[in-house]
């Protein structure tokens, strides 16, 4: 019974070791999400949903975002995904998502783990070659 209660005591020990190692670990490194939206004229329809979807991102731990559009970058790197400023923004002018894979203009992009578009576009294959991409379809 003594080398069951050592062996119990030693267990929890590193269980909490590891824990706290981990989670200190992720709070250092934290994963980088680009969340893009695409604010053309055709995402009128849908402007007043996407505060909701985006804010459904928000919640995931140990996570840094950007929140851009295809016109611009509304906040870089952060602990808080700022979807009020989602507000300020009007949808207008044509479509163009390709703009979503120029690192030049967004330099976030470089250090993305995950990228999401969200877009209502027909034609989204150019993002199939990099796994990072994650397209939500607005319909």
């Amino acid at each position: 019974m003594k080398r069951f209660l050592v062996f119990l005591v030693i267990f929890i020990i590193l269980a909490a070791g590891i824990t706290v190692f981990t989670s200190i670990y992720l709070d250092l490194n934290p994963k980088k999400i680009v969340i893009a939206v695409d604010s053309s004229y055709n995402m009128n329809n849908y402007w007043t949903r996407l505060t909701e979807i985006v804010k459904s991102y928000e919640s995931a731990r140990y996570s840094t975002f950007t929140l851009i559009t295809d016109k611009m970058t509304v906040h870089s790197w952060d602990t808080e995904l700022k979807t009020y400023k989602l507000g300020s923004i009007k949808p207008y002018g044509p479509q163009d998502i390709t703009v979503f894979l120029d690192d030049r203009r967004y330099p976030e992009l470089k250090k993305a783990a995950q990228i999401i578009i969200i877009t209502d576009a027909e034609d989204t294959s150019m993002f199939n070659k990099d796994s990072r991409y994650k397209i939500i379809q607005m319909k």
